[in-house]
């Protein structure tokens, strides 16, 4: 009996919860799930290639040691990297690249971090490259 009040509380205290949260903030919730980077850059790739934004996964003049190649996102005309990892790597770049790292987080979705690649090469666009500042989704 004991234990049927407790599941009964717990399923009243998670649907109050949810009440208080708008419906999609409910539905990445129940989506969110830890992801892998190399299945993680997969799906990024296909929501950059919908919205017509063209990008390369290697580069000639782009030494990419250190990074694990198959979960990698480069823009040439604006020299950026976008490097999915599962854990921050510290003192990994490329020289005369900018190099984000998108830690793949349960907090995250796939479309945050498309949005967050969108800001960033606008920003490099419109700013120049050396003066883009935003900060990396982690």
């Amino acid at each position: 009996m004991t234990e049927d009040n407790v599941v009964s509380f717990l399923k009243v205290k998670q649907q109050q919860i949810d009440s208080n949260l708008d419906q999609l903030e409910v539905v990445k919730k129940f989506t969110e799930k830890h992801v892998k980077p190399k299945s993680l850059v997969g799906i990024v790739k296909k929501q950059l290639k919908l919205r017509g934004i063209s990008y390369r996964v290697s580069f000639p003049s782009c030494d990419l040691t250190g990074f694990d190649k198959k979960a990698v996102v480069i823009f040439p005309e604006e020299r950026l990297i976008f490097a999915f990892v599962s854990k921050p790597m510290t003192g990994k770049g490329v020289e005369g690249w900018t190099v984000e790292q998108c830690i793949c987080s349960e907090k995250h979705q796939p479309i945050d971090y498309t949005g967050f690649i969108i800001n960033k090469i606008s920003e490099a666009k419109h700013n120049g490259q050396k003066t883009a500042k935003t900060q990396p989704v982690s």
